[in-house]
């Protein structure tokens, strides 16, 4: 890269994490590199995004992410698409994704804007332009699926500096390619995870150093029944491993994604986990990059714009064993099921309420479902999704390998509950559910006994 020594990965270079956490700790201070922490498997790098400028490109230009008529298409540009159109309270629009010398490193990078329309005329509903970027082709359609990038469970990170500029701020972020939304009080399937939110800072307040960045995750839709969970960065607890944190400096920002956890870190060092099951997508997702506008941010200052997001590099690393997934969680769905698209109104006696479509489970007073295992199961837990049409009164057991595990009775719980039995134990053959009274069960889940980073 321009101004900064650089070390070339290939795509199928294949390293023990030990191995380069070692070495990153000699290079630090040349490639401010944070390796993928150790979880006992080889990390072979998935997607390497630079940001480098094409080398016809003068200095004075600003090289356009999607300008194919001067890039090649091999070069970080088919990497990204732009998102083009309303965003929040702004336009995002081309002309602020683009990619420039930084002049502190000089090193090539990603610049993601947030400033004002220059022109008087525009037709447009406000004034504010921002910059956004997400990897190419994400829902996986085209005939070209080299510039397709997509992945589940993984190392993702990203190097970035915000702008402390109220009424903005920029992202690194994941979101599904396909999924449904269920309001159903799991993460399981489509969520938005924020790897990092440069968090602004509100006009008129005192700086918070708690509020320099956020990690989140968003799931059950954006509507009336959205949930979250979120952390601001650095807490008191993590001054004294990041004294001299400052989000307008370059920090290396990364994102363990297992089938068990979410754990976040910040220039190599964990500092924030989940590891919840119910809340930990199975979903694949493409990446963002991104800057937003809103008024709870703050009010926008135009003496302070333009404000630059930028970012050094992106970085995804896979293991085999991720890759594959964790064979002891599954989903296994009832037959009973059927689905009916158009339907956006919650469920109060139709099944469970997803993105265009609502889940219709037929309820039956009593019923039966059992889910024959491949290989036998150490778990630690088997979650259950149960609806209950009528809320009245009814029993469900939980058998494993055909001896009775749990009984819940007397279920009178809401429209839509997980019921969870926690337990060491393991399962060879089946798990079985029966039920008595008014219910459906669209859902079984198994988490393994052993943590997946402990294996």
């Amino acid at each position: 890269m321009d101004g900064r020594a650089h070390f070339q990965f290939g795509v199928s270079l294949r390293l023990r994490a030990v191995g380069v956490f070692a070495l990153s700790l000699c290079l630090v201070q040349i490639a401010a590199f944070a390796a993928p922490p150790d979880i006992g498997e080889d990390w072979s790098l998935t997607f390497e995004s630079e940001f480098d400028r094409p080398a016809k490109a003068q200095d004075r230009d600003p090289f356009l992410i999607e300008d194919f008529d001067r890039v090649e298409r091999g070069s970080d540009n088919a990497k990204w698409e732009y998102r083009k159109g309303p965003n929040k309270e702004a336009y995002a629009v081309e002309d602020n994704a683009f990619v420039t010398t930084d002049p502190e490193t000089n090193a090539s990078v990603l610049v993601l804007r947030t400033s004002v329309d220059p022109d008087p005329n525009s037709r447009r509903s406000n004034a504010m332009r921002t910059g956004y970027v997400r990897t190419r082709n994400y829902r996986n359609t085209g005939r070209n699926e080299d510039t397709t990038f997509t992945q589940r469970f993984g190392y993702f990170e990203a190097r970035m500096k915000f702008d402390p500029s109220p009424g903005q701020w920029g992202a690194f972020w994941l979101m599904p390619t396909y999924g449904i939304w269920c309001a159903d009080g799991s993460g399981r399937d489509a969520t938005e995870i924020d790897i990092v939110e440069g968090f602004p800072r509100p006009a008129g307040k005192r700086f918070d150093r708690q509020e320099q960045v956020n990690f989140a995750i968003h799931y059950d839709g954006y509507g009336r029944f959205h949930q979250k969970q979120d952390v601001g960065f650095p807490r008191s607890s993590d001054l004294a491993a990041f004294p001299e944190f400052s989000s307008d400096e370059f920090v290396t920002y990364g994102f363990l994604w297992t089938p068990d956890s979410y754990t976040w870190y910040v220039n190599g060092i964990p500092t924030y986990k989940i590891d919840d099951p119910d809340l930990i997508s199975q979903r694949a997702k493409y990446l963002k990059l991104s800057t937003e506008v809103a008024s709870w941010a703050g009010q926008i200052d135009p003496d302070q714009l333009p404000a630059d997001t930028s970012v050094d590099w992106v970085r995804v690393w896979q293991t085999d064993g991720l890759a594959q997934g964790n064979p002891y969680i599954f989903q296994a769905e009832s037959e009973d099921l059927e689905r009916s698209r158009g339907v956006r109104e919650f469920r109060e006696d139709t099944g469970t309420w997803c993105s265009n479509r609502v889940v219709r489970a037929t309820y039956r007073k009593q019923g039966e479902i059992t889910v024959p295992l491949s290989a036998p199961v150490d778990t630690r837990q088997i979650g259950i999704r149960v609806s209950n049409k009528t809320e009245k009164n009814g029993s469900l057991s939980l058998f494993v390998d055909g001896v009775e595990a749990q009984t819940w009775s007397e279920i009178d719980l809401d429209p839509l509950f997980i019921l969870k039995h926690e337990a060491r134990m393991t399962a060879s053959q089946t798990v079985t559910v029966k039920w008595t009274g008014n219910l459906a069960i669209d859902q079984v889940y198994i988490v393994p006994g052993t943590p997946y980073l402990e294996r």
